[in-house]
C-alpha cells in the first residue's frame, strides 16, 4: 500500500494502521520506506483453484498526518468486487467529493472532479462498490479539501 507524502508535510515517518475485519489474519505489517507499506494476509485455509473468498480491511491514517486528498486502488490482479468506505473528520470536511473509475496510472495527481459528485453521509462516510475492476487501473475517491486544511492532491 502506498502512502504518498503531501509535498508541503516534512513532518516524521508516515503511519499507517490497518486491522482485518474478516477473512483471514494479518501476518504481516511492515514500512518498507517511507510512503510504502507492506502487509501479509494469511487466509484461514487454502484456496481450491477458481474457488471465491471474501476479507475486510480497515486502513487508517492518525488524525495528525496530512494525506493527499484521494484514495484510489489500483488492483495489480483480477479483481472482482472492490468495497471502499471513507469517513472524513468533522473538521476536514472537504467541499467536493467525486468518484474515480478506470484513471489511468497517476491521472488523480490532476485532482480534477467529475461529474459523478457523491455525498458524504451525517457521519461523514461515503460508500462505493466497484464492479470487475481492471488490472492496472485506479478505483475510488477523490476530494477537495477545505479551504486552508492542511493536505494536497
Amino acid at each position: 500500500m502506498s502512502l504518498p507524502r503531501v509535498p508541503t508535510d516534512r513532518g516524521t515517518a508516515r503511519r499507517l494502521t490497518a486491522r482485518v475485519l474478516y477473512g483471514g489474519s494479518l501476518v504481516t505489517a511492515e514500512r518498507t520506506s517511507d510512503s510504502w507499506f507492506h502487509y501479509v494476509l494469511e487466509l484461514p485455509r487454502p484456496l481450491r483453484a477458481g474457488e471465491r473468498h471474501e476479507y475486510a480491511m480497515s486502513f487508517q491514517v492518525p488524525a495528525n498526518q496530512p494525506m493527499r486528498t484521494h484514495y484510489v486502488y489500483t488492483p495489480p490482479y483480477r479483481c472482482d468486487r472492490f468495497d471502499l468506505r471513507i469517513r472524513f473528520g468533522h473538521q476536514d470536511f472537504p467541499t467536493r467529493v467525486w468518484r474515480v473509475t478506470e484513471a489511468f496510472m497517476r491521472t488523480v495527481d490532476d485532482g480534477q472532479p467529475t461529474d459523478d459528485l457523491l455525498v458524504p453521509d451525517d457521519a461523514g462516510e461515503v460508500s462505493l462498490r466497484f464492479h470487475d475492476l481492471q488490472p492496472g487501473f485506479g478505483y475510488g475517491v477523490q476530494w477537495t479539501p477545505p479551504s486552508g486544511a492542511n493536505c494536497t492532491g
